[in-house]
């Protein structure tokens, strides 16, 4: 009886830590950026008024110490570190980045972002021609 206790015990064990080996990982979270400024330029060229880029600034909080983070913008970008510390890895490239920090992420470049304190704070200002 002892020993059939202990099996039962032993295999309910088991079927815990399978089934906690199983339970789904968990999506990494993804940056949201709060757009905070978009506009369109526009010049004029004697009578007529031509079309110029538009802009869009974000301001991105990232609070997730220690983990890489891959931040999705199309096109070229100028980026701007306003508060906090953190590593930027553009095409391989790893830089660490105080705050007032600028830098620019070419077209076609991917940024990996990792907070090197509890938050950092960084706006993104890209221009789309229309």
């Amino acid at each position: 009886m002892k020993s059939a206790c202990v099996v039962a015990i032993f295999s309910v064990g088991l079927s815990a830590v399978a089934v906690a080996q199983k339970a789904p990982v968990q999506p990494p979270a993804s940056l949201h950026p709060v757009t905070v400024f978009e506009g369109k330029a526009n010049r004029r060229s004697g009578e007529t008024t031509t079309s110029c880029p538009s802009f869009t600034v974000q301001r991105w909080k990232v609070a997730e110490r220690d983990k890489e983070q891959r931040v999705f913008l199309e096109g070229s970008y100028l980026a701007h570190l306003r508060s906090g510390r953190m590593k930027t890895i553009i095409d391989g490239v790893s830089t660490v980045r105080e705050p007032n920090d600028f830098w620019l992420v070419k077209r076609g470049s991917s940024m990996l972002i990792q907070v090197l304190g509890q938050t950092a704070v960084f706006d993104t200002l890209t221009a789309t021609s229309r």
